[in-house]
């Protein structure tokens, strides 16, 4: 061929390869005519090629669009599933309420115990129940319209003209606030005042009771027994622990209670005394050391003069705010008495205050029973004493000075004693620290030194 006919070709060529999948006009051209089924069929494949494209797009949204929804679904269930159920449940439980006519005062009360608001009442909910029984009880006969009756604990059998009586007053001075670390320094809590964190500490401001009266003869659960009458021996007025003094440092009762066990024997009457300071005493104590000890620290023929040591808590808050444990280091109390329970001359039971640091705190934070905090403060005065010796009815009270003892012991070797019986480690010698290095270098011994926030030989650590 001719060198224009190749060159035609070619572009011929090129043309048709390349118009061919539309059927171009270049191809009616080259025929010399339009070709109508060419472009009907050319207009029907675009159509079916968009229709399978815009299906194929359907498909792949509807797909992605389910997988979405089955990820957002199960994230709903995993979270929000167990609340759905326990809000059917709670709801059934209401609705079911209604049905039986339950007093709208009953279901109040059931929502106080129910703190986590599901409906029912687990395990952990159940121990406030049983804690509360005695006050849900009042509560509900209140609401009734019933009398209420009152438990005693102590009754004073010793009163009257011919027993001599004595009057105790009560002295307190509230928590100093900036003793307490969670209300100063770097681990204070700015969200919170101490108001809202510890509403039953921030409002004892006085003494429950400032002053009671109790026959003499009361008094007689401090005096020795028998075979306790030698100055310097020990004895113990509350036990709860037993003879082991390891026991006496494992914890036997629940922090998760408002009100203590019923006071029996001599509980009873120290119950009572502390009652002076607040509403809700327990003279079994969570951890040890635990109960009233008593020493024998001089003696006459008539008179004894008796050291004594208790470790009491208090309760401090009620349902529906959470427990809050306010436990004093130690009371420790003087009490000289007649011998034949006739007449006291002196009563005095208190906090020492020598220290910076004289209350341990502990308080729960959830109703989980998992969560509490602790805190350490200073208490300037907590103390029972009385206001002059013991005398009958309508008769004042007179001076009269303190008896001359034939065996004794010093005080301050008196509470040495009592510390050794409750703390064996007291059974070493703990200096302070400007005398310890002395005592080393006399005794040619090493020094231990030990720092901590608090004291080991009572309670506020």
């Amino acid at each position: 061929p001719t060198p224009s006919l190749k060159k035609r070709t070619s572009l011929e060529g090129c043309s048709f390869a390349l118009e061919t999948p539309t059927m171009s006009s270049t191809v009616r051209k080259r025929n010399g005519k339009p070709n109508k089924e060419a472009d009907q069929s050319s207009e029907n494949a675009e159509s079916r090629a968009i229709q399978q494209q815009k299906s194929g797009k359907c498909r792949r949204c509807v797909f992605i669009s389910a997988a979405v929804f089955g990820v957002l679904l199960s994230v709903f269930l995993y979270n929000y599933g167990t609340f759905l159920i326990d809000g059917f449940i709670m709801w059934r439980g209401y609705e079911r309420a209604k049905e039986f006519g339950v007093p709208q005062d009953i279901m109040d009360m059931f929502f106080s115990y129910d703190s986590d608001g599901n409906g029912a009442i687990d395990p952990f909910e159940f121990m406030f129940v049983v804690d509360h029984m005695d006050t849900a009880r009042k509560s509900l006969l209140q609401a009734r319209g019933s009398e209420v009756y009152q438990p005693k604990t102590f009754e004073d059998q010793y009163r009257g003209p011919n027993f001599e009586y004595i009057t105790v007053r009560a002295e307190f001075e509230p928590i100093v606030k900036e003793s307490m670390s969670k209300f100063n320094g770097d681990d204070a809590h700015f969200l919170s005042s101490p108001e809202d964190m510890c509403p039953g500490l921030m409002s004892w401001k006085a003494p429950h009771i400032p002053a009671a009266e109790y026959g003499v003869r009361n008094f007689a659960i401090f005096t020795p027994p028998t075979d306790y009458w030698s100055v310097g021996k020990t004895y113990y007025i509350i036990n709860p622990a037993g003879d082991d003094v390891t026991d006496h440092f494992q914890s036997q009762m629940s922090p998760h209670r408002y009100h203590p066990p019923t006071p029996s024997n001599q509980e009873a009457f120290i119950y009572t005394l502390m009652l002076q300071f607040h509403p809700n005493p327990f003279v079994n104590t969570r951890f040890g050391p635990k109960g009233t000890l008593a020493v024998l620290r001089a003696k006459n023929q008539q008179y004894w003069d008796i050291l004594i040591r208790s470790h009491v808590e208090f309760q401090l808050n009620s349902h529906p705010n959470l427990p809050f444990w306010f436990t004093p280091g130690q009371f420790a109390g003087r009490l000289v008495i007649a011998r034949d329970l006739s007449h006291i001359y002196l009563f005095e039971l208190s906090l020492p205050a020598n220290r910076t640091l004289n209350i341990d705190m502990e308080w729960l934070t959830k109703a989980d029973g998992n969560s509490n905090e602790v805190d350490i403060g200073y208490v300037p005065k907590m103390r029972l004493l009385t206001v002059a010796p013991s005398h009958l009815d309508k008769k004042p009270p007179y001076e009269e000075k303190e008896p001359d003892w034939e065996d004794e012991i010093s005080e301050e070797e008196g509470r040495s004693i009592l510390e050794k019986t409750m703390y064996p480690f007291k059974e070493i010698a703990y200096l302070p620290f400007t005398e310890a290095f002395d005592a080393a270098l006399r005794e040619d011994k090493l020094v231990h030194h030990l720092l901590l926030w608090g004291a080991l030989d009572d309670q506020s650590c």
